[in-house]
């Protein structure tokens, strides 16, 4: 009984976790970028009271040098915490930048090589695929941003409800063993 209950546990949670990420991916997005900027300020934190500790320490063969990076990471922490949505849109704007480049440098490489072997169309599917993805990426930054949050949501979901049929396969399956299993007895 203890192995079905884990397989219900663990496709119930899965289940339940990829309907928040596929379903609400914005406010998923959001509050990841609020977790690690929570991890990074607890980081800061964590350096900056070390730093405290050894100021305090009288028998120290050297002075603590004054945190420059651990300040960094607490005010860097509490921007992601306070201002996701300025990170998430900056952010985007860059990998939009990125892709648009990207795309319009292999379709320049492509029509350089245009002299060299025949251009098919297919060739071009890809790099123009990307450049609209690059474009969709900067028009629409706030909603790509949470594309991959529907992926692993989507993912999730069919983990869980997988998970859950393998776990009432197994639990079939162990009740048949149990009732066609003949014990000898020993003396």
């Amino acid at each position: 009984m203890k192995v079905l209950s884990s397989y219900i546990l663990r496709s119930v949670c899965a289940v339940l976790v990829g309907c928040l990420l596929a379903f609400n991916p914005q406010q998923m997005t959001t509050l990841l970028v609020q977790l690690i900027g929570g991890l990074f300020f607890l980081s800061g934190l964590g350096s900056l009271l070390n730093y405290v500790r050894l100021q305090n320490v009288k028998n120290a063969n050297y002075a603590p040098l004054f945190p420059v990076v651990g300040v960094g990471s607490l005010l860097f922490g509490l921007f992601l915490v306070f201002f996701p949505s300025y990170f998430i849109t900056y952010l985007m704007f860059m990998l939009g930048g990125l892709l648009v480049v990207a795309g319009v440098s292999q379709l320049g490489v492509l029509l350089n090589y245009r002299r060299v072997m025949p251009l098919m169309w297919s060739t071009t599917v890809v790099p123009v695929l990307v450049l609209c993805v690059g474009l969709y990426i900067l028009f629409q930054p706030m909603d790509s941003a949470s594309m991959p949050f529907v992926v692993l949501g989507v993912a999730s979901i069919v983990y869980g409800v997988f998970e859950l049929i393998n776990g009432i396969r197994l639990m079939r399956y162990s009740r048949l063993a149990d009732e066609t299993t003949t014990y000898e007895e020993i003396y």
